[in-house]
């Protein structure tokens, strides 16, 4: 995660048990990594590489979600959920 490999971070998280990492607190340790210049912020890699594999739990799509109602977004949700 600290690489700034979101794929291969979310492939292991998707493979660990349930909430095991799938949790708020792995989701506040992503947020604070500092995006690369010129990509999406980490926290938006790892919810695309997680779409990629399969869905989102409840804690991921509420994480989600928050910034895209926040910003007049909440139709992007239908996509995803």
């Amino acid at each position: 995660m600290a690489s700034g490999d979101m794929a291969g971070a979310a492939r292991v998280a998707y493979s660990a048990p349930p909430e095991l990492l799938r949790n708020s607190e792995t989701l506040n340790k992503i947020k604070m990594l500092p995006a690369q210049p010129g990509q999406q912020p980490m926290i938006l890699q790892y919810f695309t590489a997680l779409l990629n594999i399969g869905k989102l739990n409840k804690t991921e799509t509420l994480e989600l979600a928050r910034p895209l109602v926040n910003s007049g977004r909440a139709n992007l949700l239908s996509n995803w959920i």
